[in-house]
């Protein structure tokens, strides 16, 4: 059986579907899709219908068109009744002398799989034959780009474990290949030949956004990486909390010094790309406190938060008037009313923000600027800029002043049932020595009522997601067992948010380990077996989890 819900209900069940159906849209084209769609529900309205008769339905129209693929159904079976996806390797040549274009591509992800169709399937409309162990069937977007122009693009059936697409007269080299464009298939892949150079043109110059996010992307996760390497070698040398890297109350172990030029660029041609619209630029640059393909240092929780707020710092330091100038600009134009600019505007304008604060610590003129742009946003008509203001003015502002302005908010904002929600966020984000101090009072404090879900899901999942303290430190870690236990007696799903920040506890030193493992255990010995059976089994499978590590490793 499952043990909690979140087994039942995945994201394979809310995004692979649904990309399977995207993937089929782009197979056919919009057009010839309603055509599709039109027939399926003209077939079966006012009736039941299953899965295989929409592809049937879909299949049928692709024929009549004498559109490839016409066999959906194998393609469908593949994505539908096989776990797991694709991940592409690309390697792109150019070849001068015959004015080519070589793109040679390897897909990955099929090999040695041992599912088979359901018993339960047998003999039934999925049972066409299909080889479990075959390769994925996808569509890929592709374009060939040069100074931000296409030169040829086109769209590409993968139905092979390796293929080359050859494009002909292409006369100068492009500056990089723009693969799998607007997400065309559900998977992962990896461009050889990319350099720190092309994807910084890439992220700048191609013609399809979600690639222009990879690029970035790429260039700010390798950037974290190196600086949480930097970080590390630094903190080997000092006394240090342990591997996990919080040097001793947060020596700083880096400087704006650090950052490389080539990302501050890459994030400032984003930052001020004005054929972009401001949500998806604030979207592009911001940085989360994780890295990505590196897991021997994802649990470096201290570091990699100091790494990523040294990339925004820098990025401010090297355009620091005309980030100020662009906020300033965005903040007079506020007004209030329904206004669709305006909601590009304010996400454009937190990240300035965002920047701005970053940078404080570095710089007193910064830190002032900051705080007064924040209380220009407490004050807005929008409800989205008072929150950001109060987030980031509370984390600037000194501790008695901080205190002062929270007993005002929840005077002011405490009689809305949604500005009290999003002051329970605000609240349970800050990120500083005294946080669970003060989360601790937030859940005893009239305006909180633990039997509200938004309530209690705002402080666990704005707890857990601050990992270096809710794991990594002694008081968080305190406060993390409190919230497990009053939650988790309350709603039992609400708090599993907070088993999630666990997730790298195995890569603890053995100290920290150690610490981790004891709040698990004294949050299971407060929670009753029956009462709270899910919670209280979750716990009990990740200590045994470990203890089981810890005996075979």
């Amino acid at each position: 059986g499952f043990n909690i819900t979140n087994e039942l209900i995945t994201g394979m069940t809310y995004f692979k579907a649904p990309e399977f159906v995207r993937m089929v849209e782009l197979l056919m084209g919009e057009d010839l899709f309603n055509k599709g769609l039109h027939l399926y529900h003209e077939s079966y309205k006012n009736a039941n219908a299953t899965s295989m008769q929409w592809i049937e339905a879909m299949e049928k129209t692709m024929k009549e068109a004498n559109k490839q693929p016409s066999n959906l159904k194998m393609m469908a079976c593949g994505w539908l009744k096989r776990s797991g996806h694709p991940h592409v390797i690309v390697d792109v040549k150019y070849v001068k002398e015959a004015k080519q274009l070589k793109v040679a591509v390897t897909q990955k992800g099929f090999e040695g799989i041992k599912q088979t169709l359901d018993a339960e399937e047998k003999g039934g409309p999925w049972d066409i034959g299909f080889d479990f162990k075959s390769p994925w069937m996808f569509p890929i977007e592709w374009a060939a780009v040069k100074d931000g122009k296409d030169l040829q693009k086109g769209l590409f059936i993968m139905d092979k474990a390796n293929t080359t697409i050859t494009l002909e007269n292409v006369t100068e080299e492009p500056d990089f290949f723009s693969f799998a464009r607007g997400f065309s298939y559900f998977g992962t892949y990896q461009i050889k030949s990319a350099t720190a150079k092309t994807l910084a043109l890439q992220a700048s110059t191609d013609t399809d956004l979600a690639n222009r996010f990879l690029s970035y992307r790429a260039i700010a996760n390798a950037e974290k990486i190196s600086l949480v390497e930097k970080a590390a070698a630094k903190a080997a040398t000092t006394e240090s909390d342990g591997k996990e890297g919080g040097p001793k109350h947060q020596q700083q172990l880096l400087t704006t010094k650090d950052v490389s030029p080539e990302y501050i660029k890459a994030h400032l041609a984003i930052l001020f790309d004005e054929k972009l619209e401001g949500t998806a630029r604030s979207l592009i640059c911001m940085e989360s406190e994780s890295v990505e393909r590196k897991p021997q240092i994802a649990h470096r929780y201290w570091l990699i938060s100091e790494a990523k707020t040294t990339m925004l710092a820098a990025t401010y330091q090297a355009c620091e008037s005309k980030i100020c100038s662009l906020f300033d600009k965005l903040e007079a134009k506020n007004e209030s009313g329904a206004l669709k600019n305006q909601l590009h505007d304010r996400a454009l304008k937190g990240h300035c923000l965002r920047l701005m604060v970053a940078a404080a610590k570095y710089n007193e003129k910064t830190k002032q600027a900051a705080i007064s742009r924040a209380k220009a946003l407490i004050s807005s008509a929008f409800m989205t800029d008072r929150t950001r203001g109060v987030m980031y003015y509370l984390q600037l502002a000194e501790a008695q002043e901080r205190d002062s302005t929270m007993e005002e908010l929840k005077k002011s904002w405490g009689s809305n049932m949604d500005a009290t929600e999003e002051l329970i966020g605000v609240i349970s984000s800050l990120d500083s020595d005294d946080a669970p101090k003060i989360i601790a009072a937030l859940i005893k404090d009239p305006i909180f009522n633990i039997n509200l879900a938004g309530h209690a899901r705002r402080v666990v999942r704005n707890w857990a997601a601050n990992r270096k303290r809710s794991v990594l430190s002694d008081e968080g870690l305190k406060l993390t067992e409190l919230l497990l236990v009053t939650v988790g007696k309350v709603n039992q799903m609400s708090a599993y948010a907070l088993l999630d920040a666990f997730g790298d506890i195995k890569k603890f030193s053995d100290e920290q380990k150690a610490k981790a493992l004891k709040c698990l255990e004294g949050a299971r010995g407060k929670l009753d077996p029956k009462a709270e059976t899910s919670l209280y089994n979750q716990i009990g499978r990740l200590l045994a989890s470990c203890k089981q590590f810890n005996t075979s490793g």
